[in-house]
């Protein structure tokens, strides 16, 4: 009997504390997170598309992320988009890249899987991003 309450108490409190480092996003998911030493990167930073950011949003969420894509600096349309996939970047600084709108680009920051942009439309958000920048095509 002791021995099945402290298993039961055990698995009670490792629960707690997995559910409690793990983030959900919007569908429910949860999962592994990035580990950009295995892509080669000795900055932390995951270089991944925008696609693998709304596909799998769980992997990347508080990390730092880089990706490439359309710039859309307007009025609340203010994201990086690739096809159908648009991630909402958080920044005051609308002034500084409004002249790279419709430009393919470049975006670093930290990206929140569980931030949905205006009107909750956008697959996650690049929260003050810390690079964006031109990039020629391809």
């Amino acid at each position: 009997m002791r021995l099945a309450l402290s298993l039961l108490l055990l698995s009670l409190f490792s629960f707690c504390a997995i559910s409690q480092e793990v983030a959900y996003t919007k569908d429910g998911r949860m999962g592994t997170k990035c580990f950009p030493e295995y892509q080669g990167s000795k900055t932390g930073i995951c270089t991944v598309s925008i696609i693998q950011l709304a596909l799998t949003p769980e992997k990347y969420h508080g990390k730092i992320v880089r990706v490439k894509g359309t710039l859309l600096m307007r009025h609340e349309v203010t994201g990086i988009k690739s096809g159908d996939h648009k991630i909402w970047i958080q920044t005051d600084n609308l002034e500084k890249y409004s002249k790279l709108d419709s430009k393919r680009v470049q975006v670093q920051g930290v990206f929140n899987a569980l931030s949905f942009g205006h009107g909750g439309m956008w697959d996650g958000s690049i929260e003050n991003p810390t690079e964006v920048r031109f990039i020629a095509s391809l």
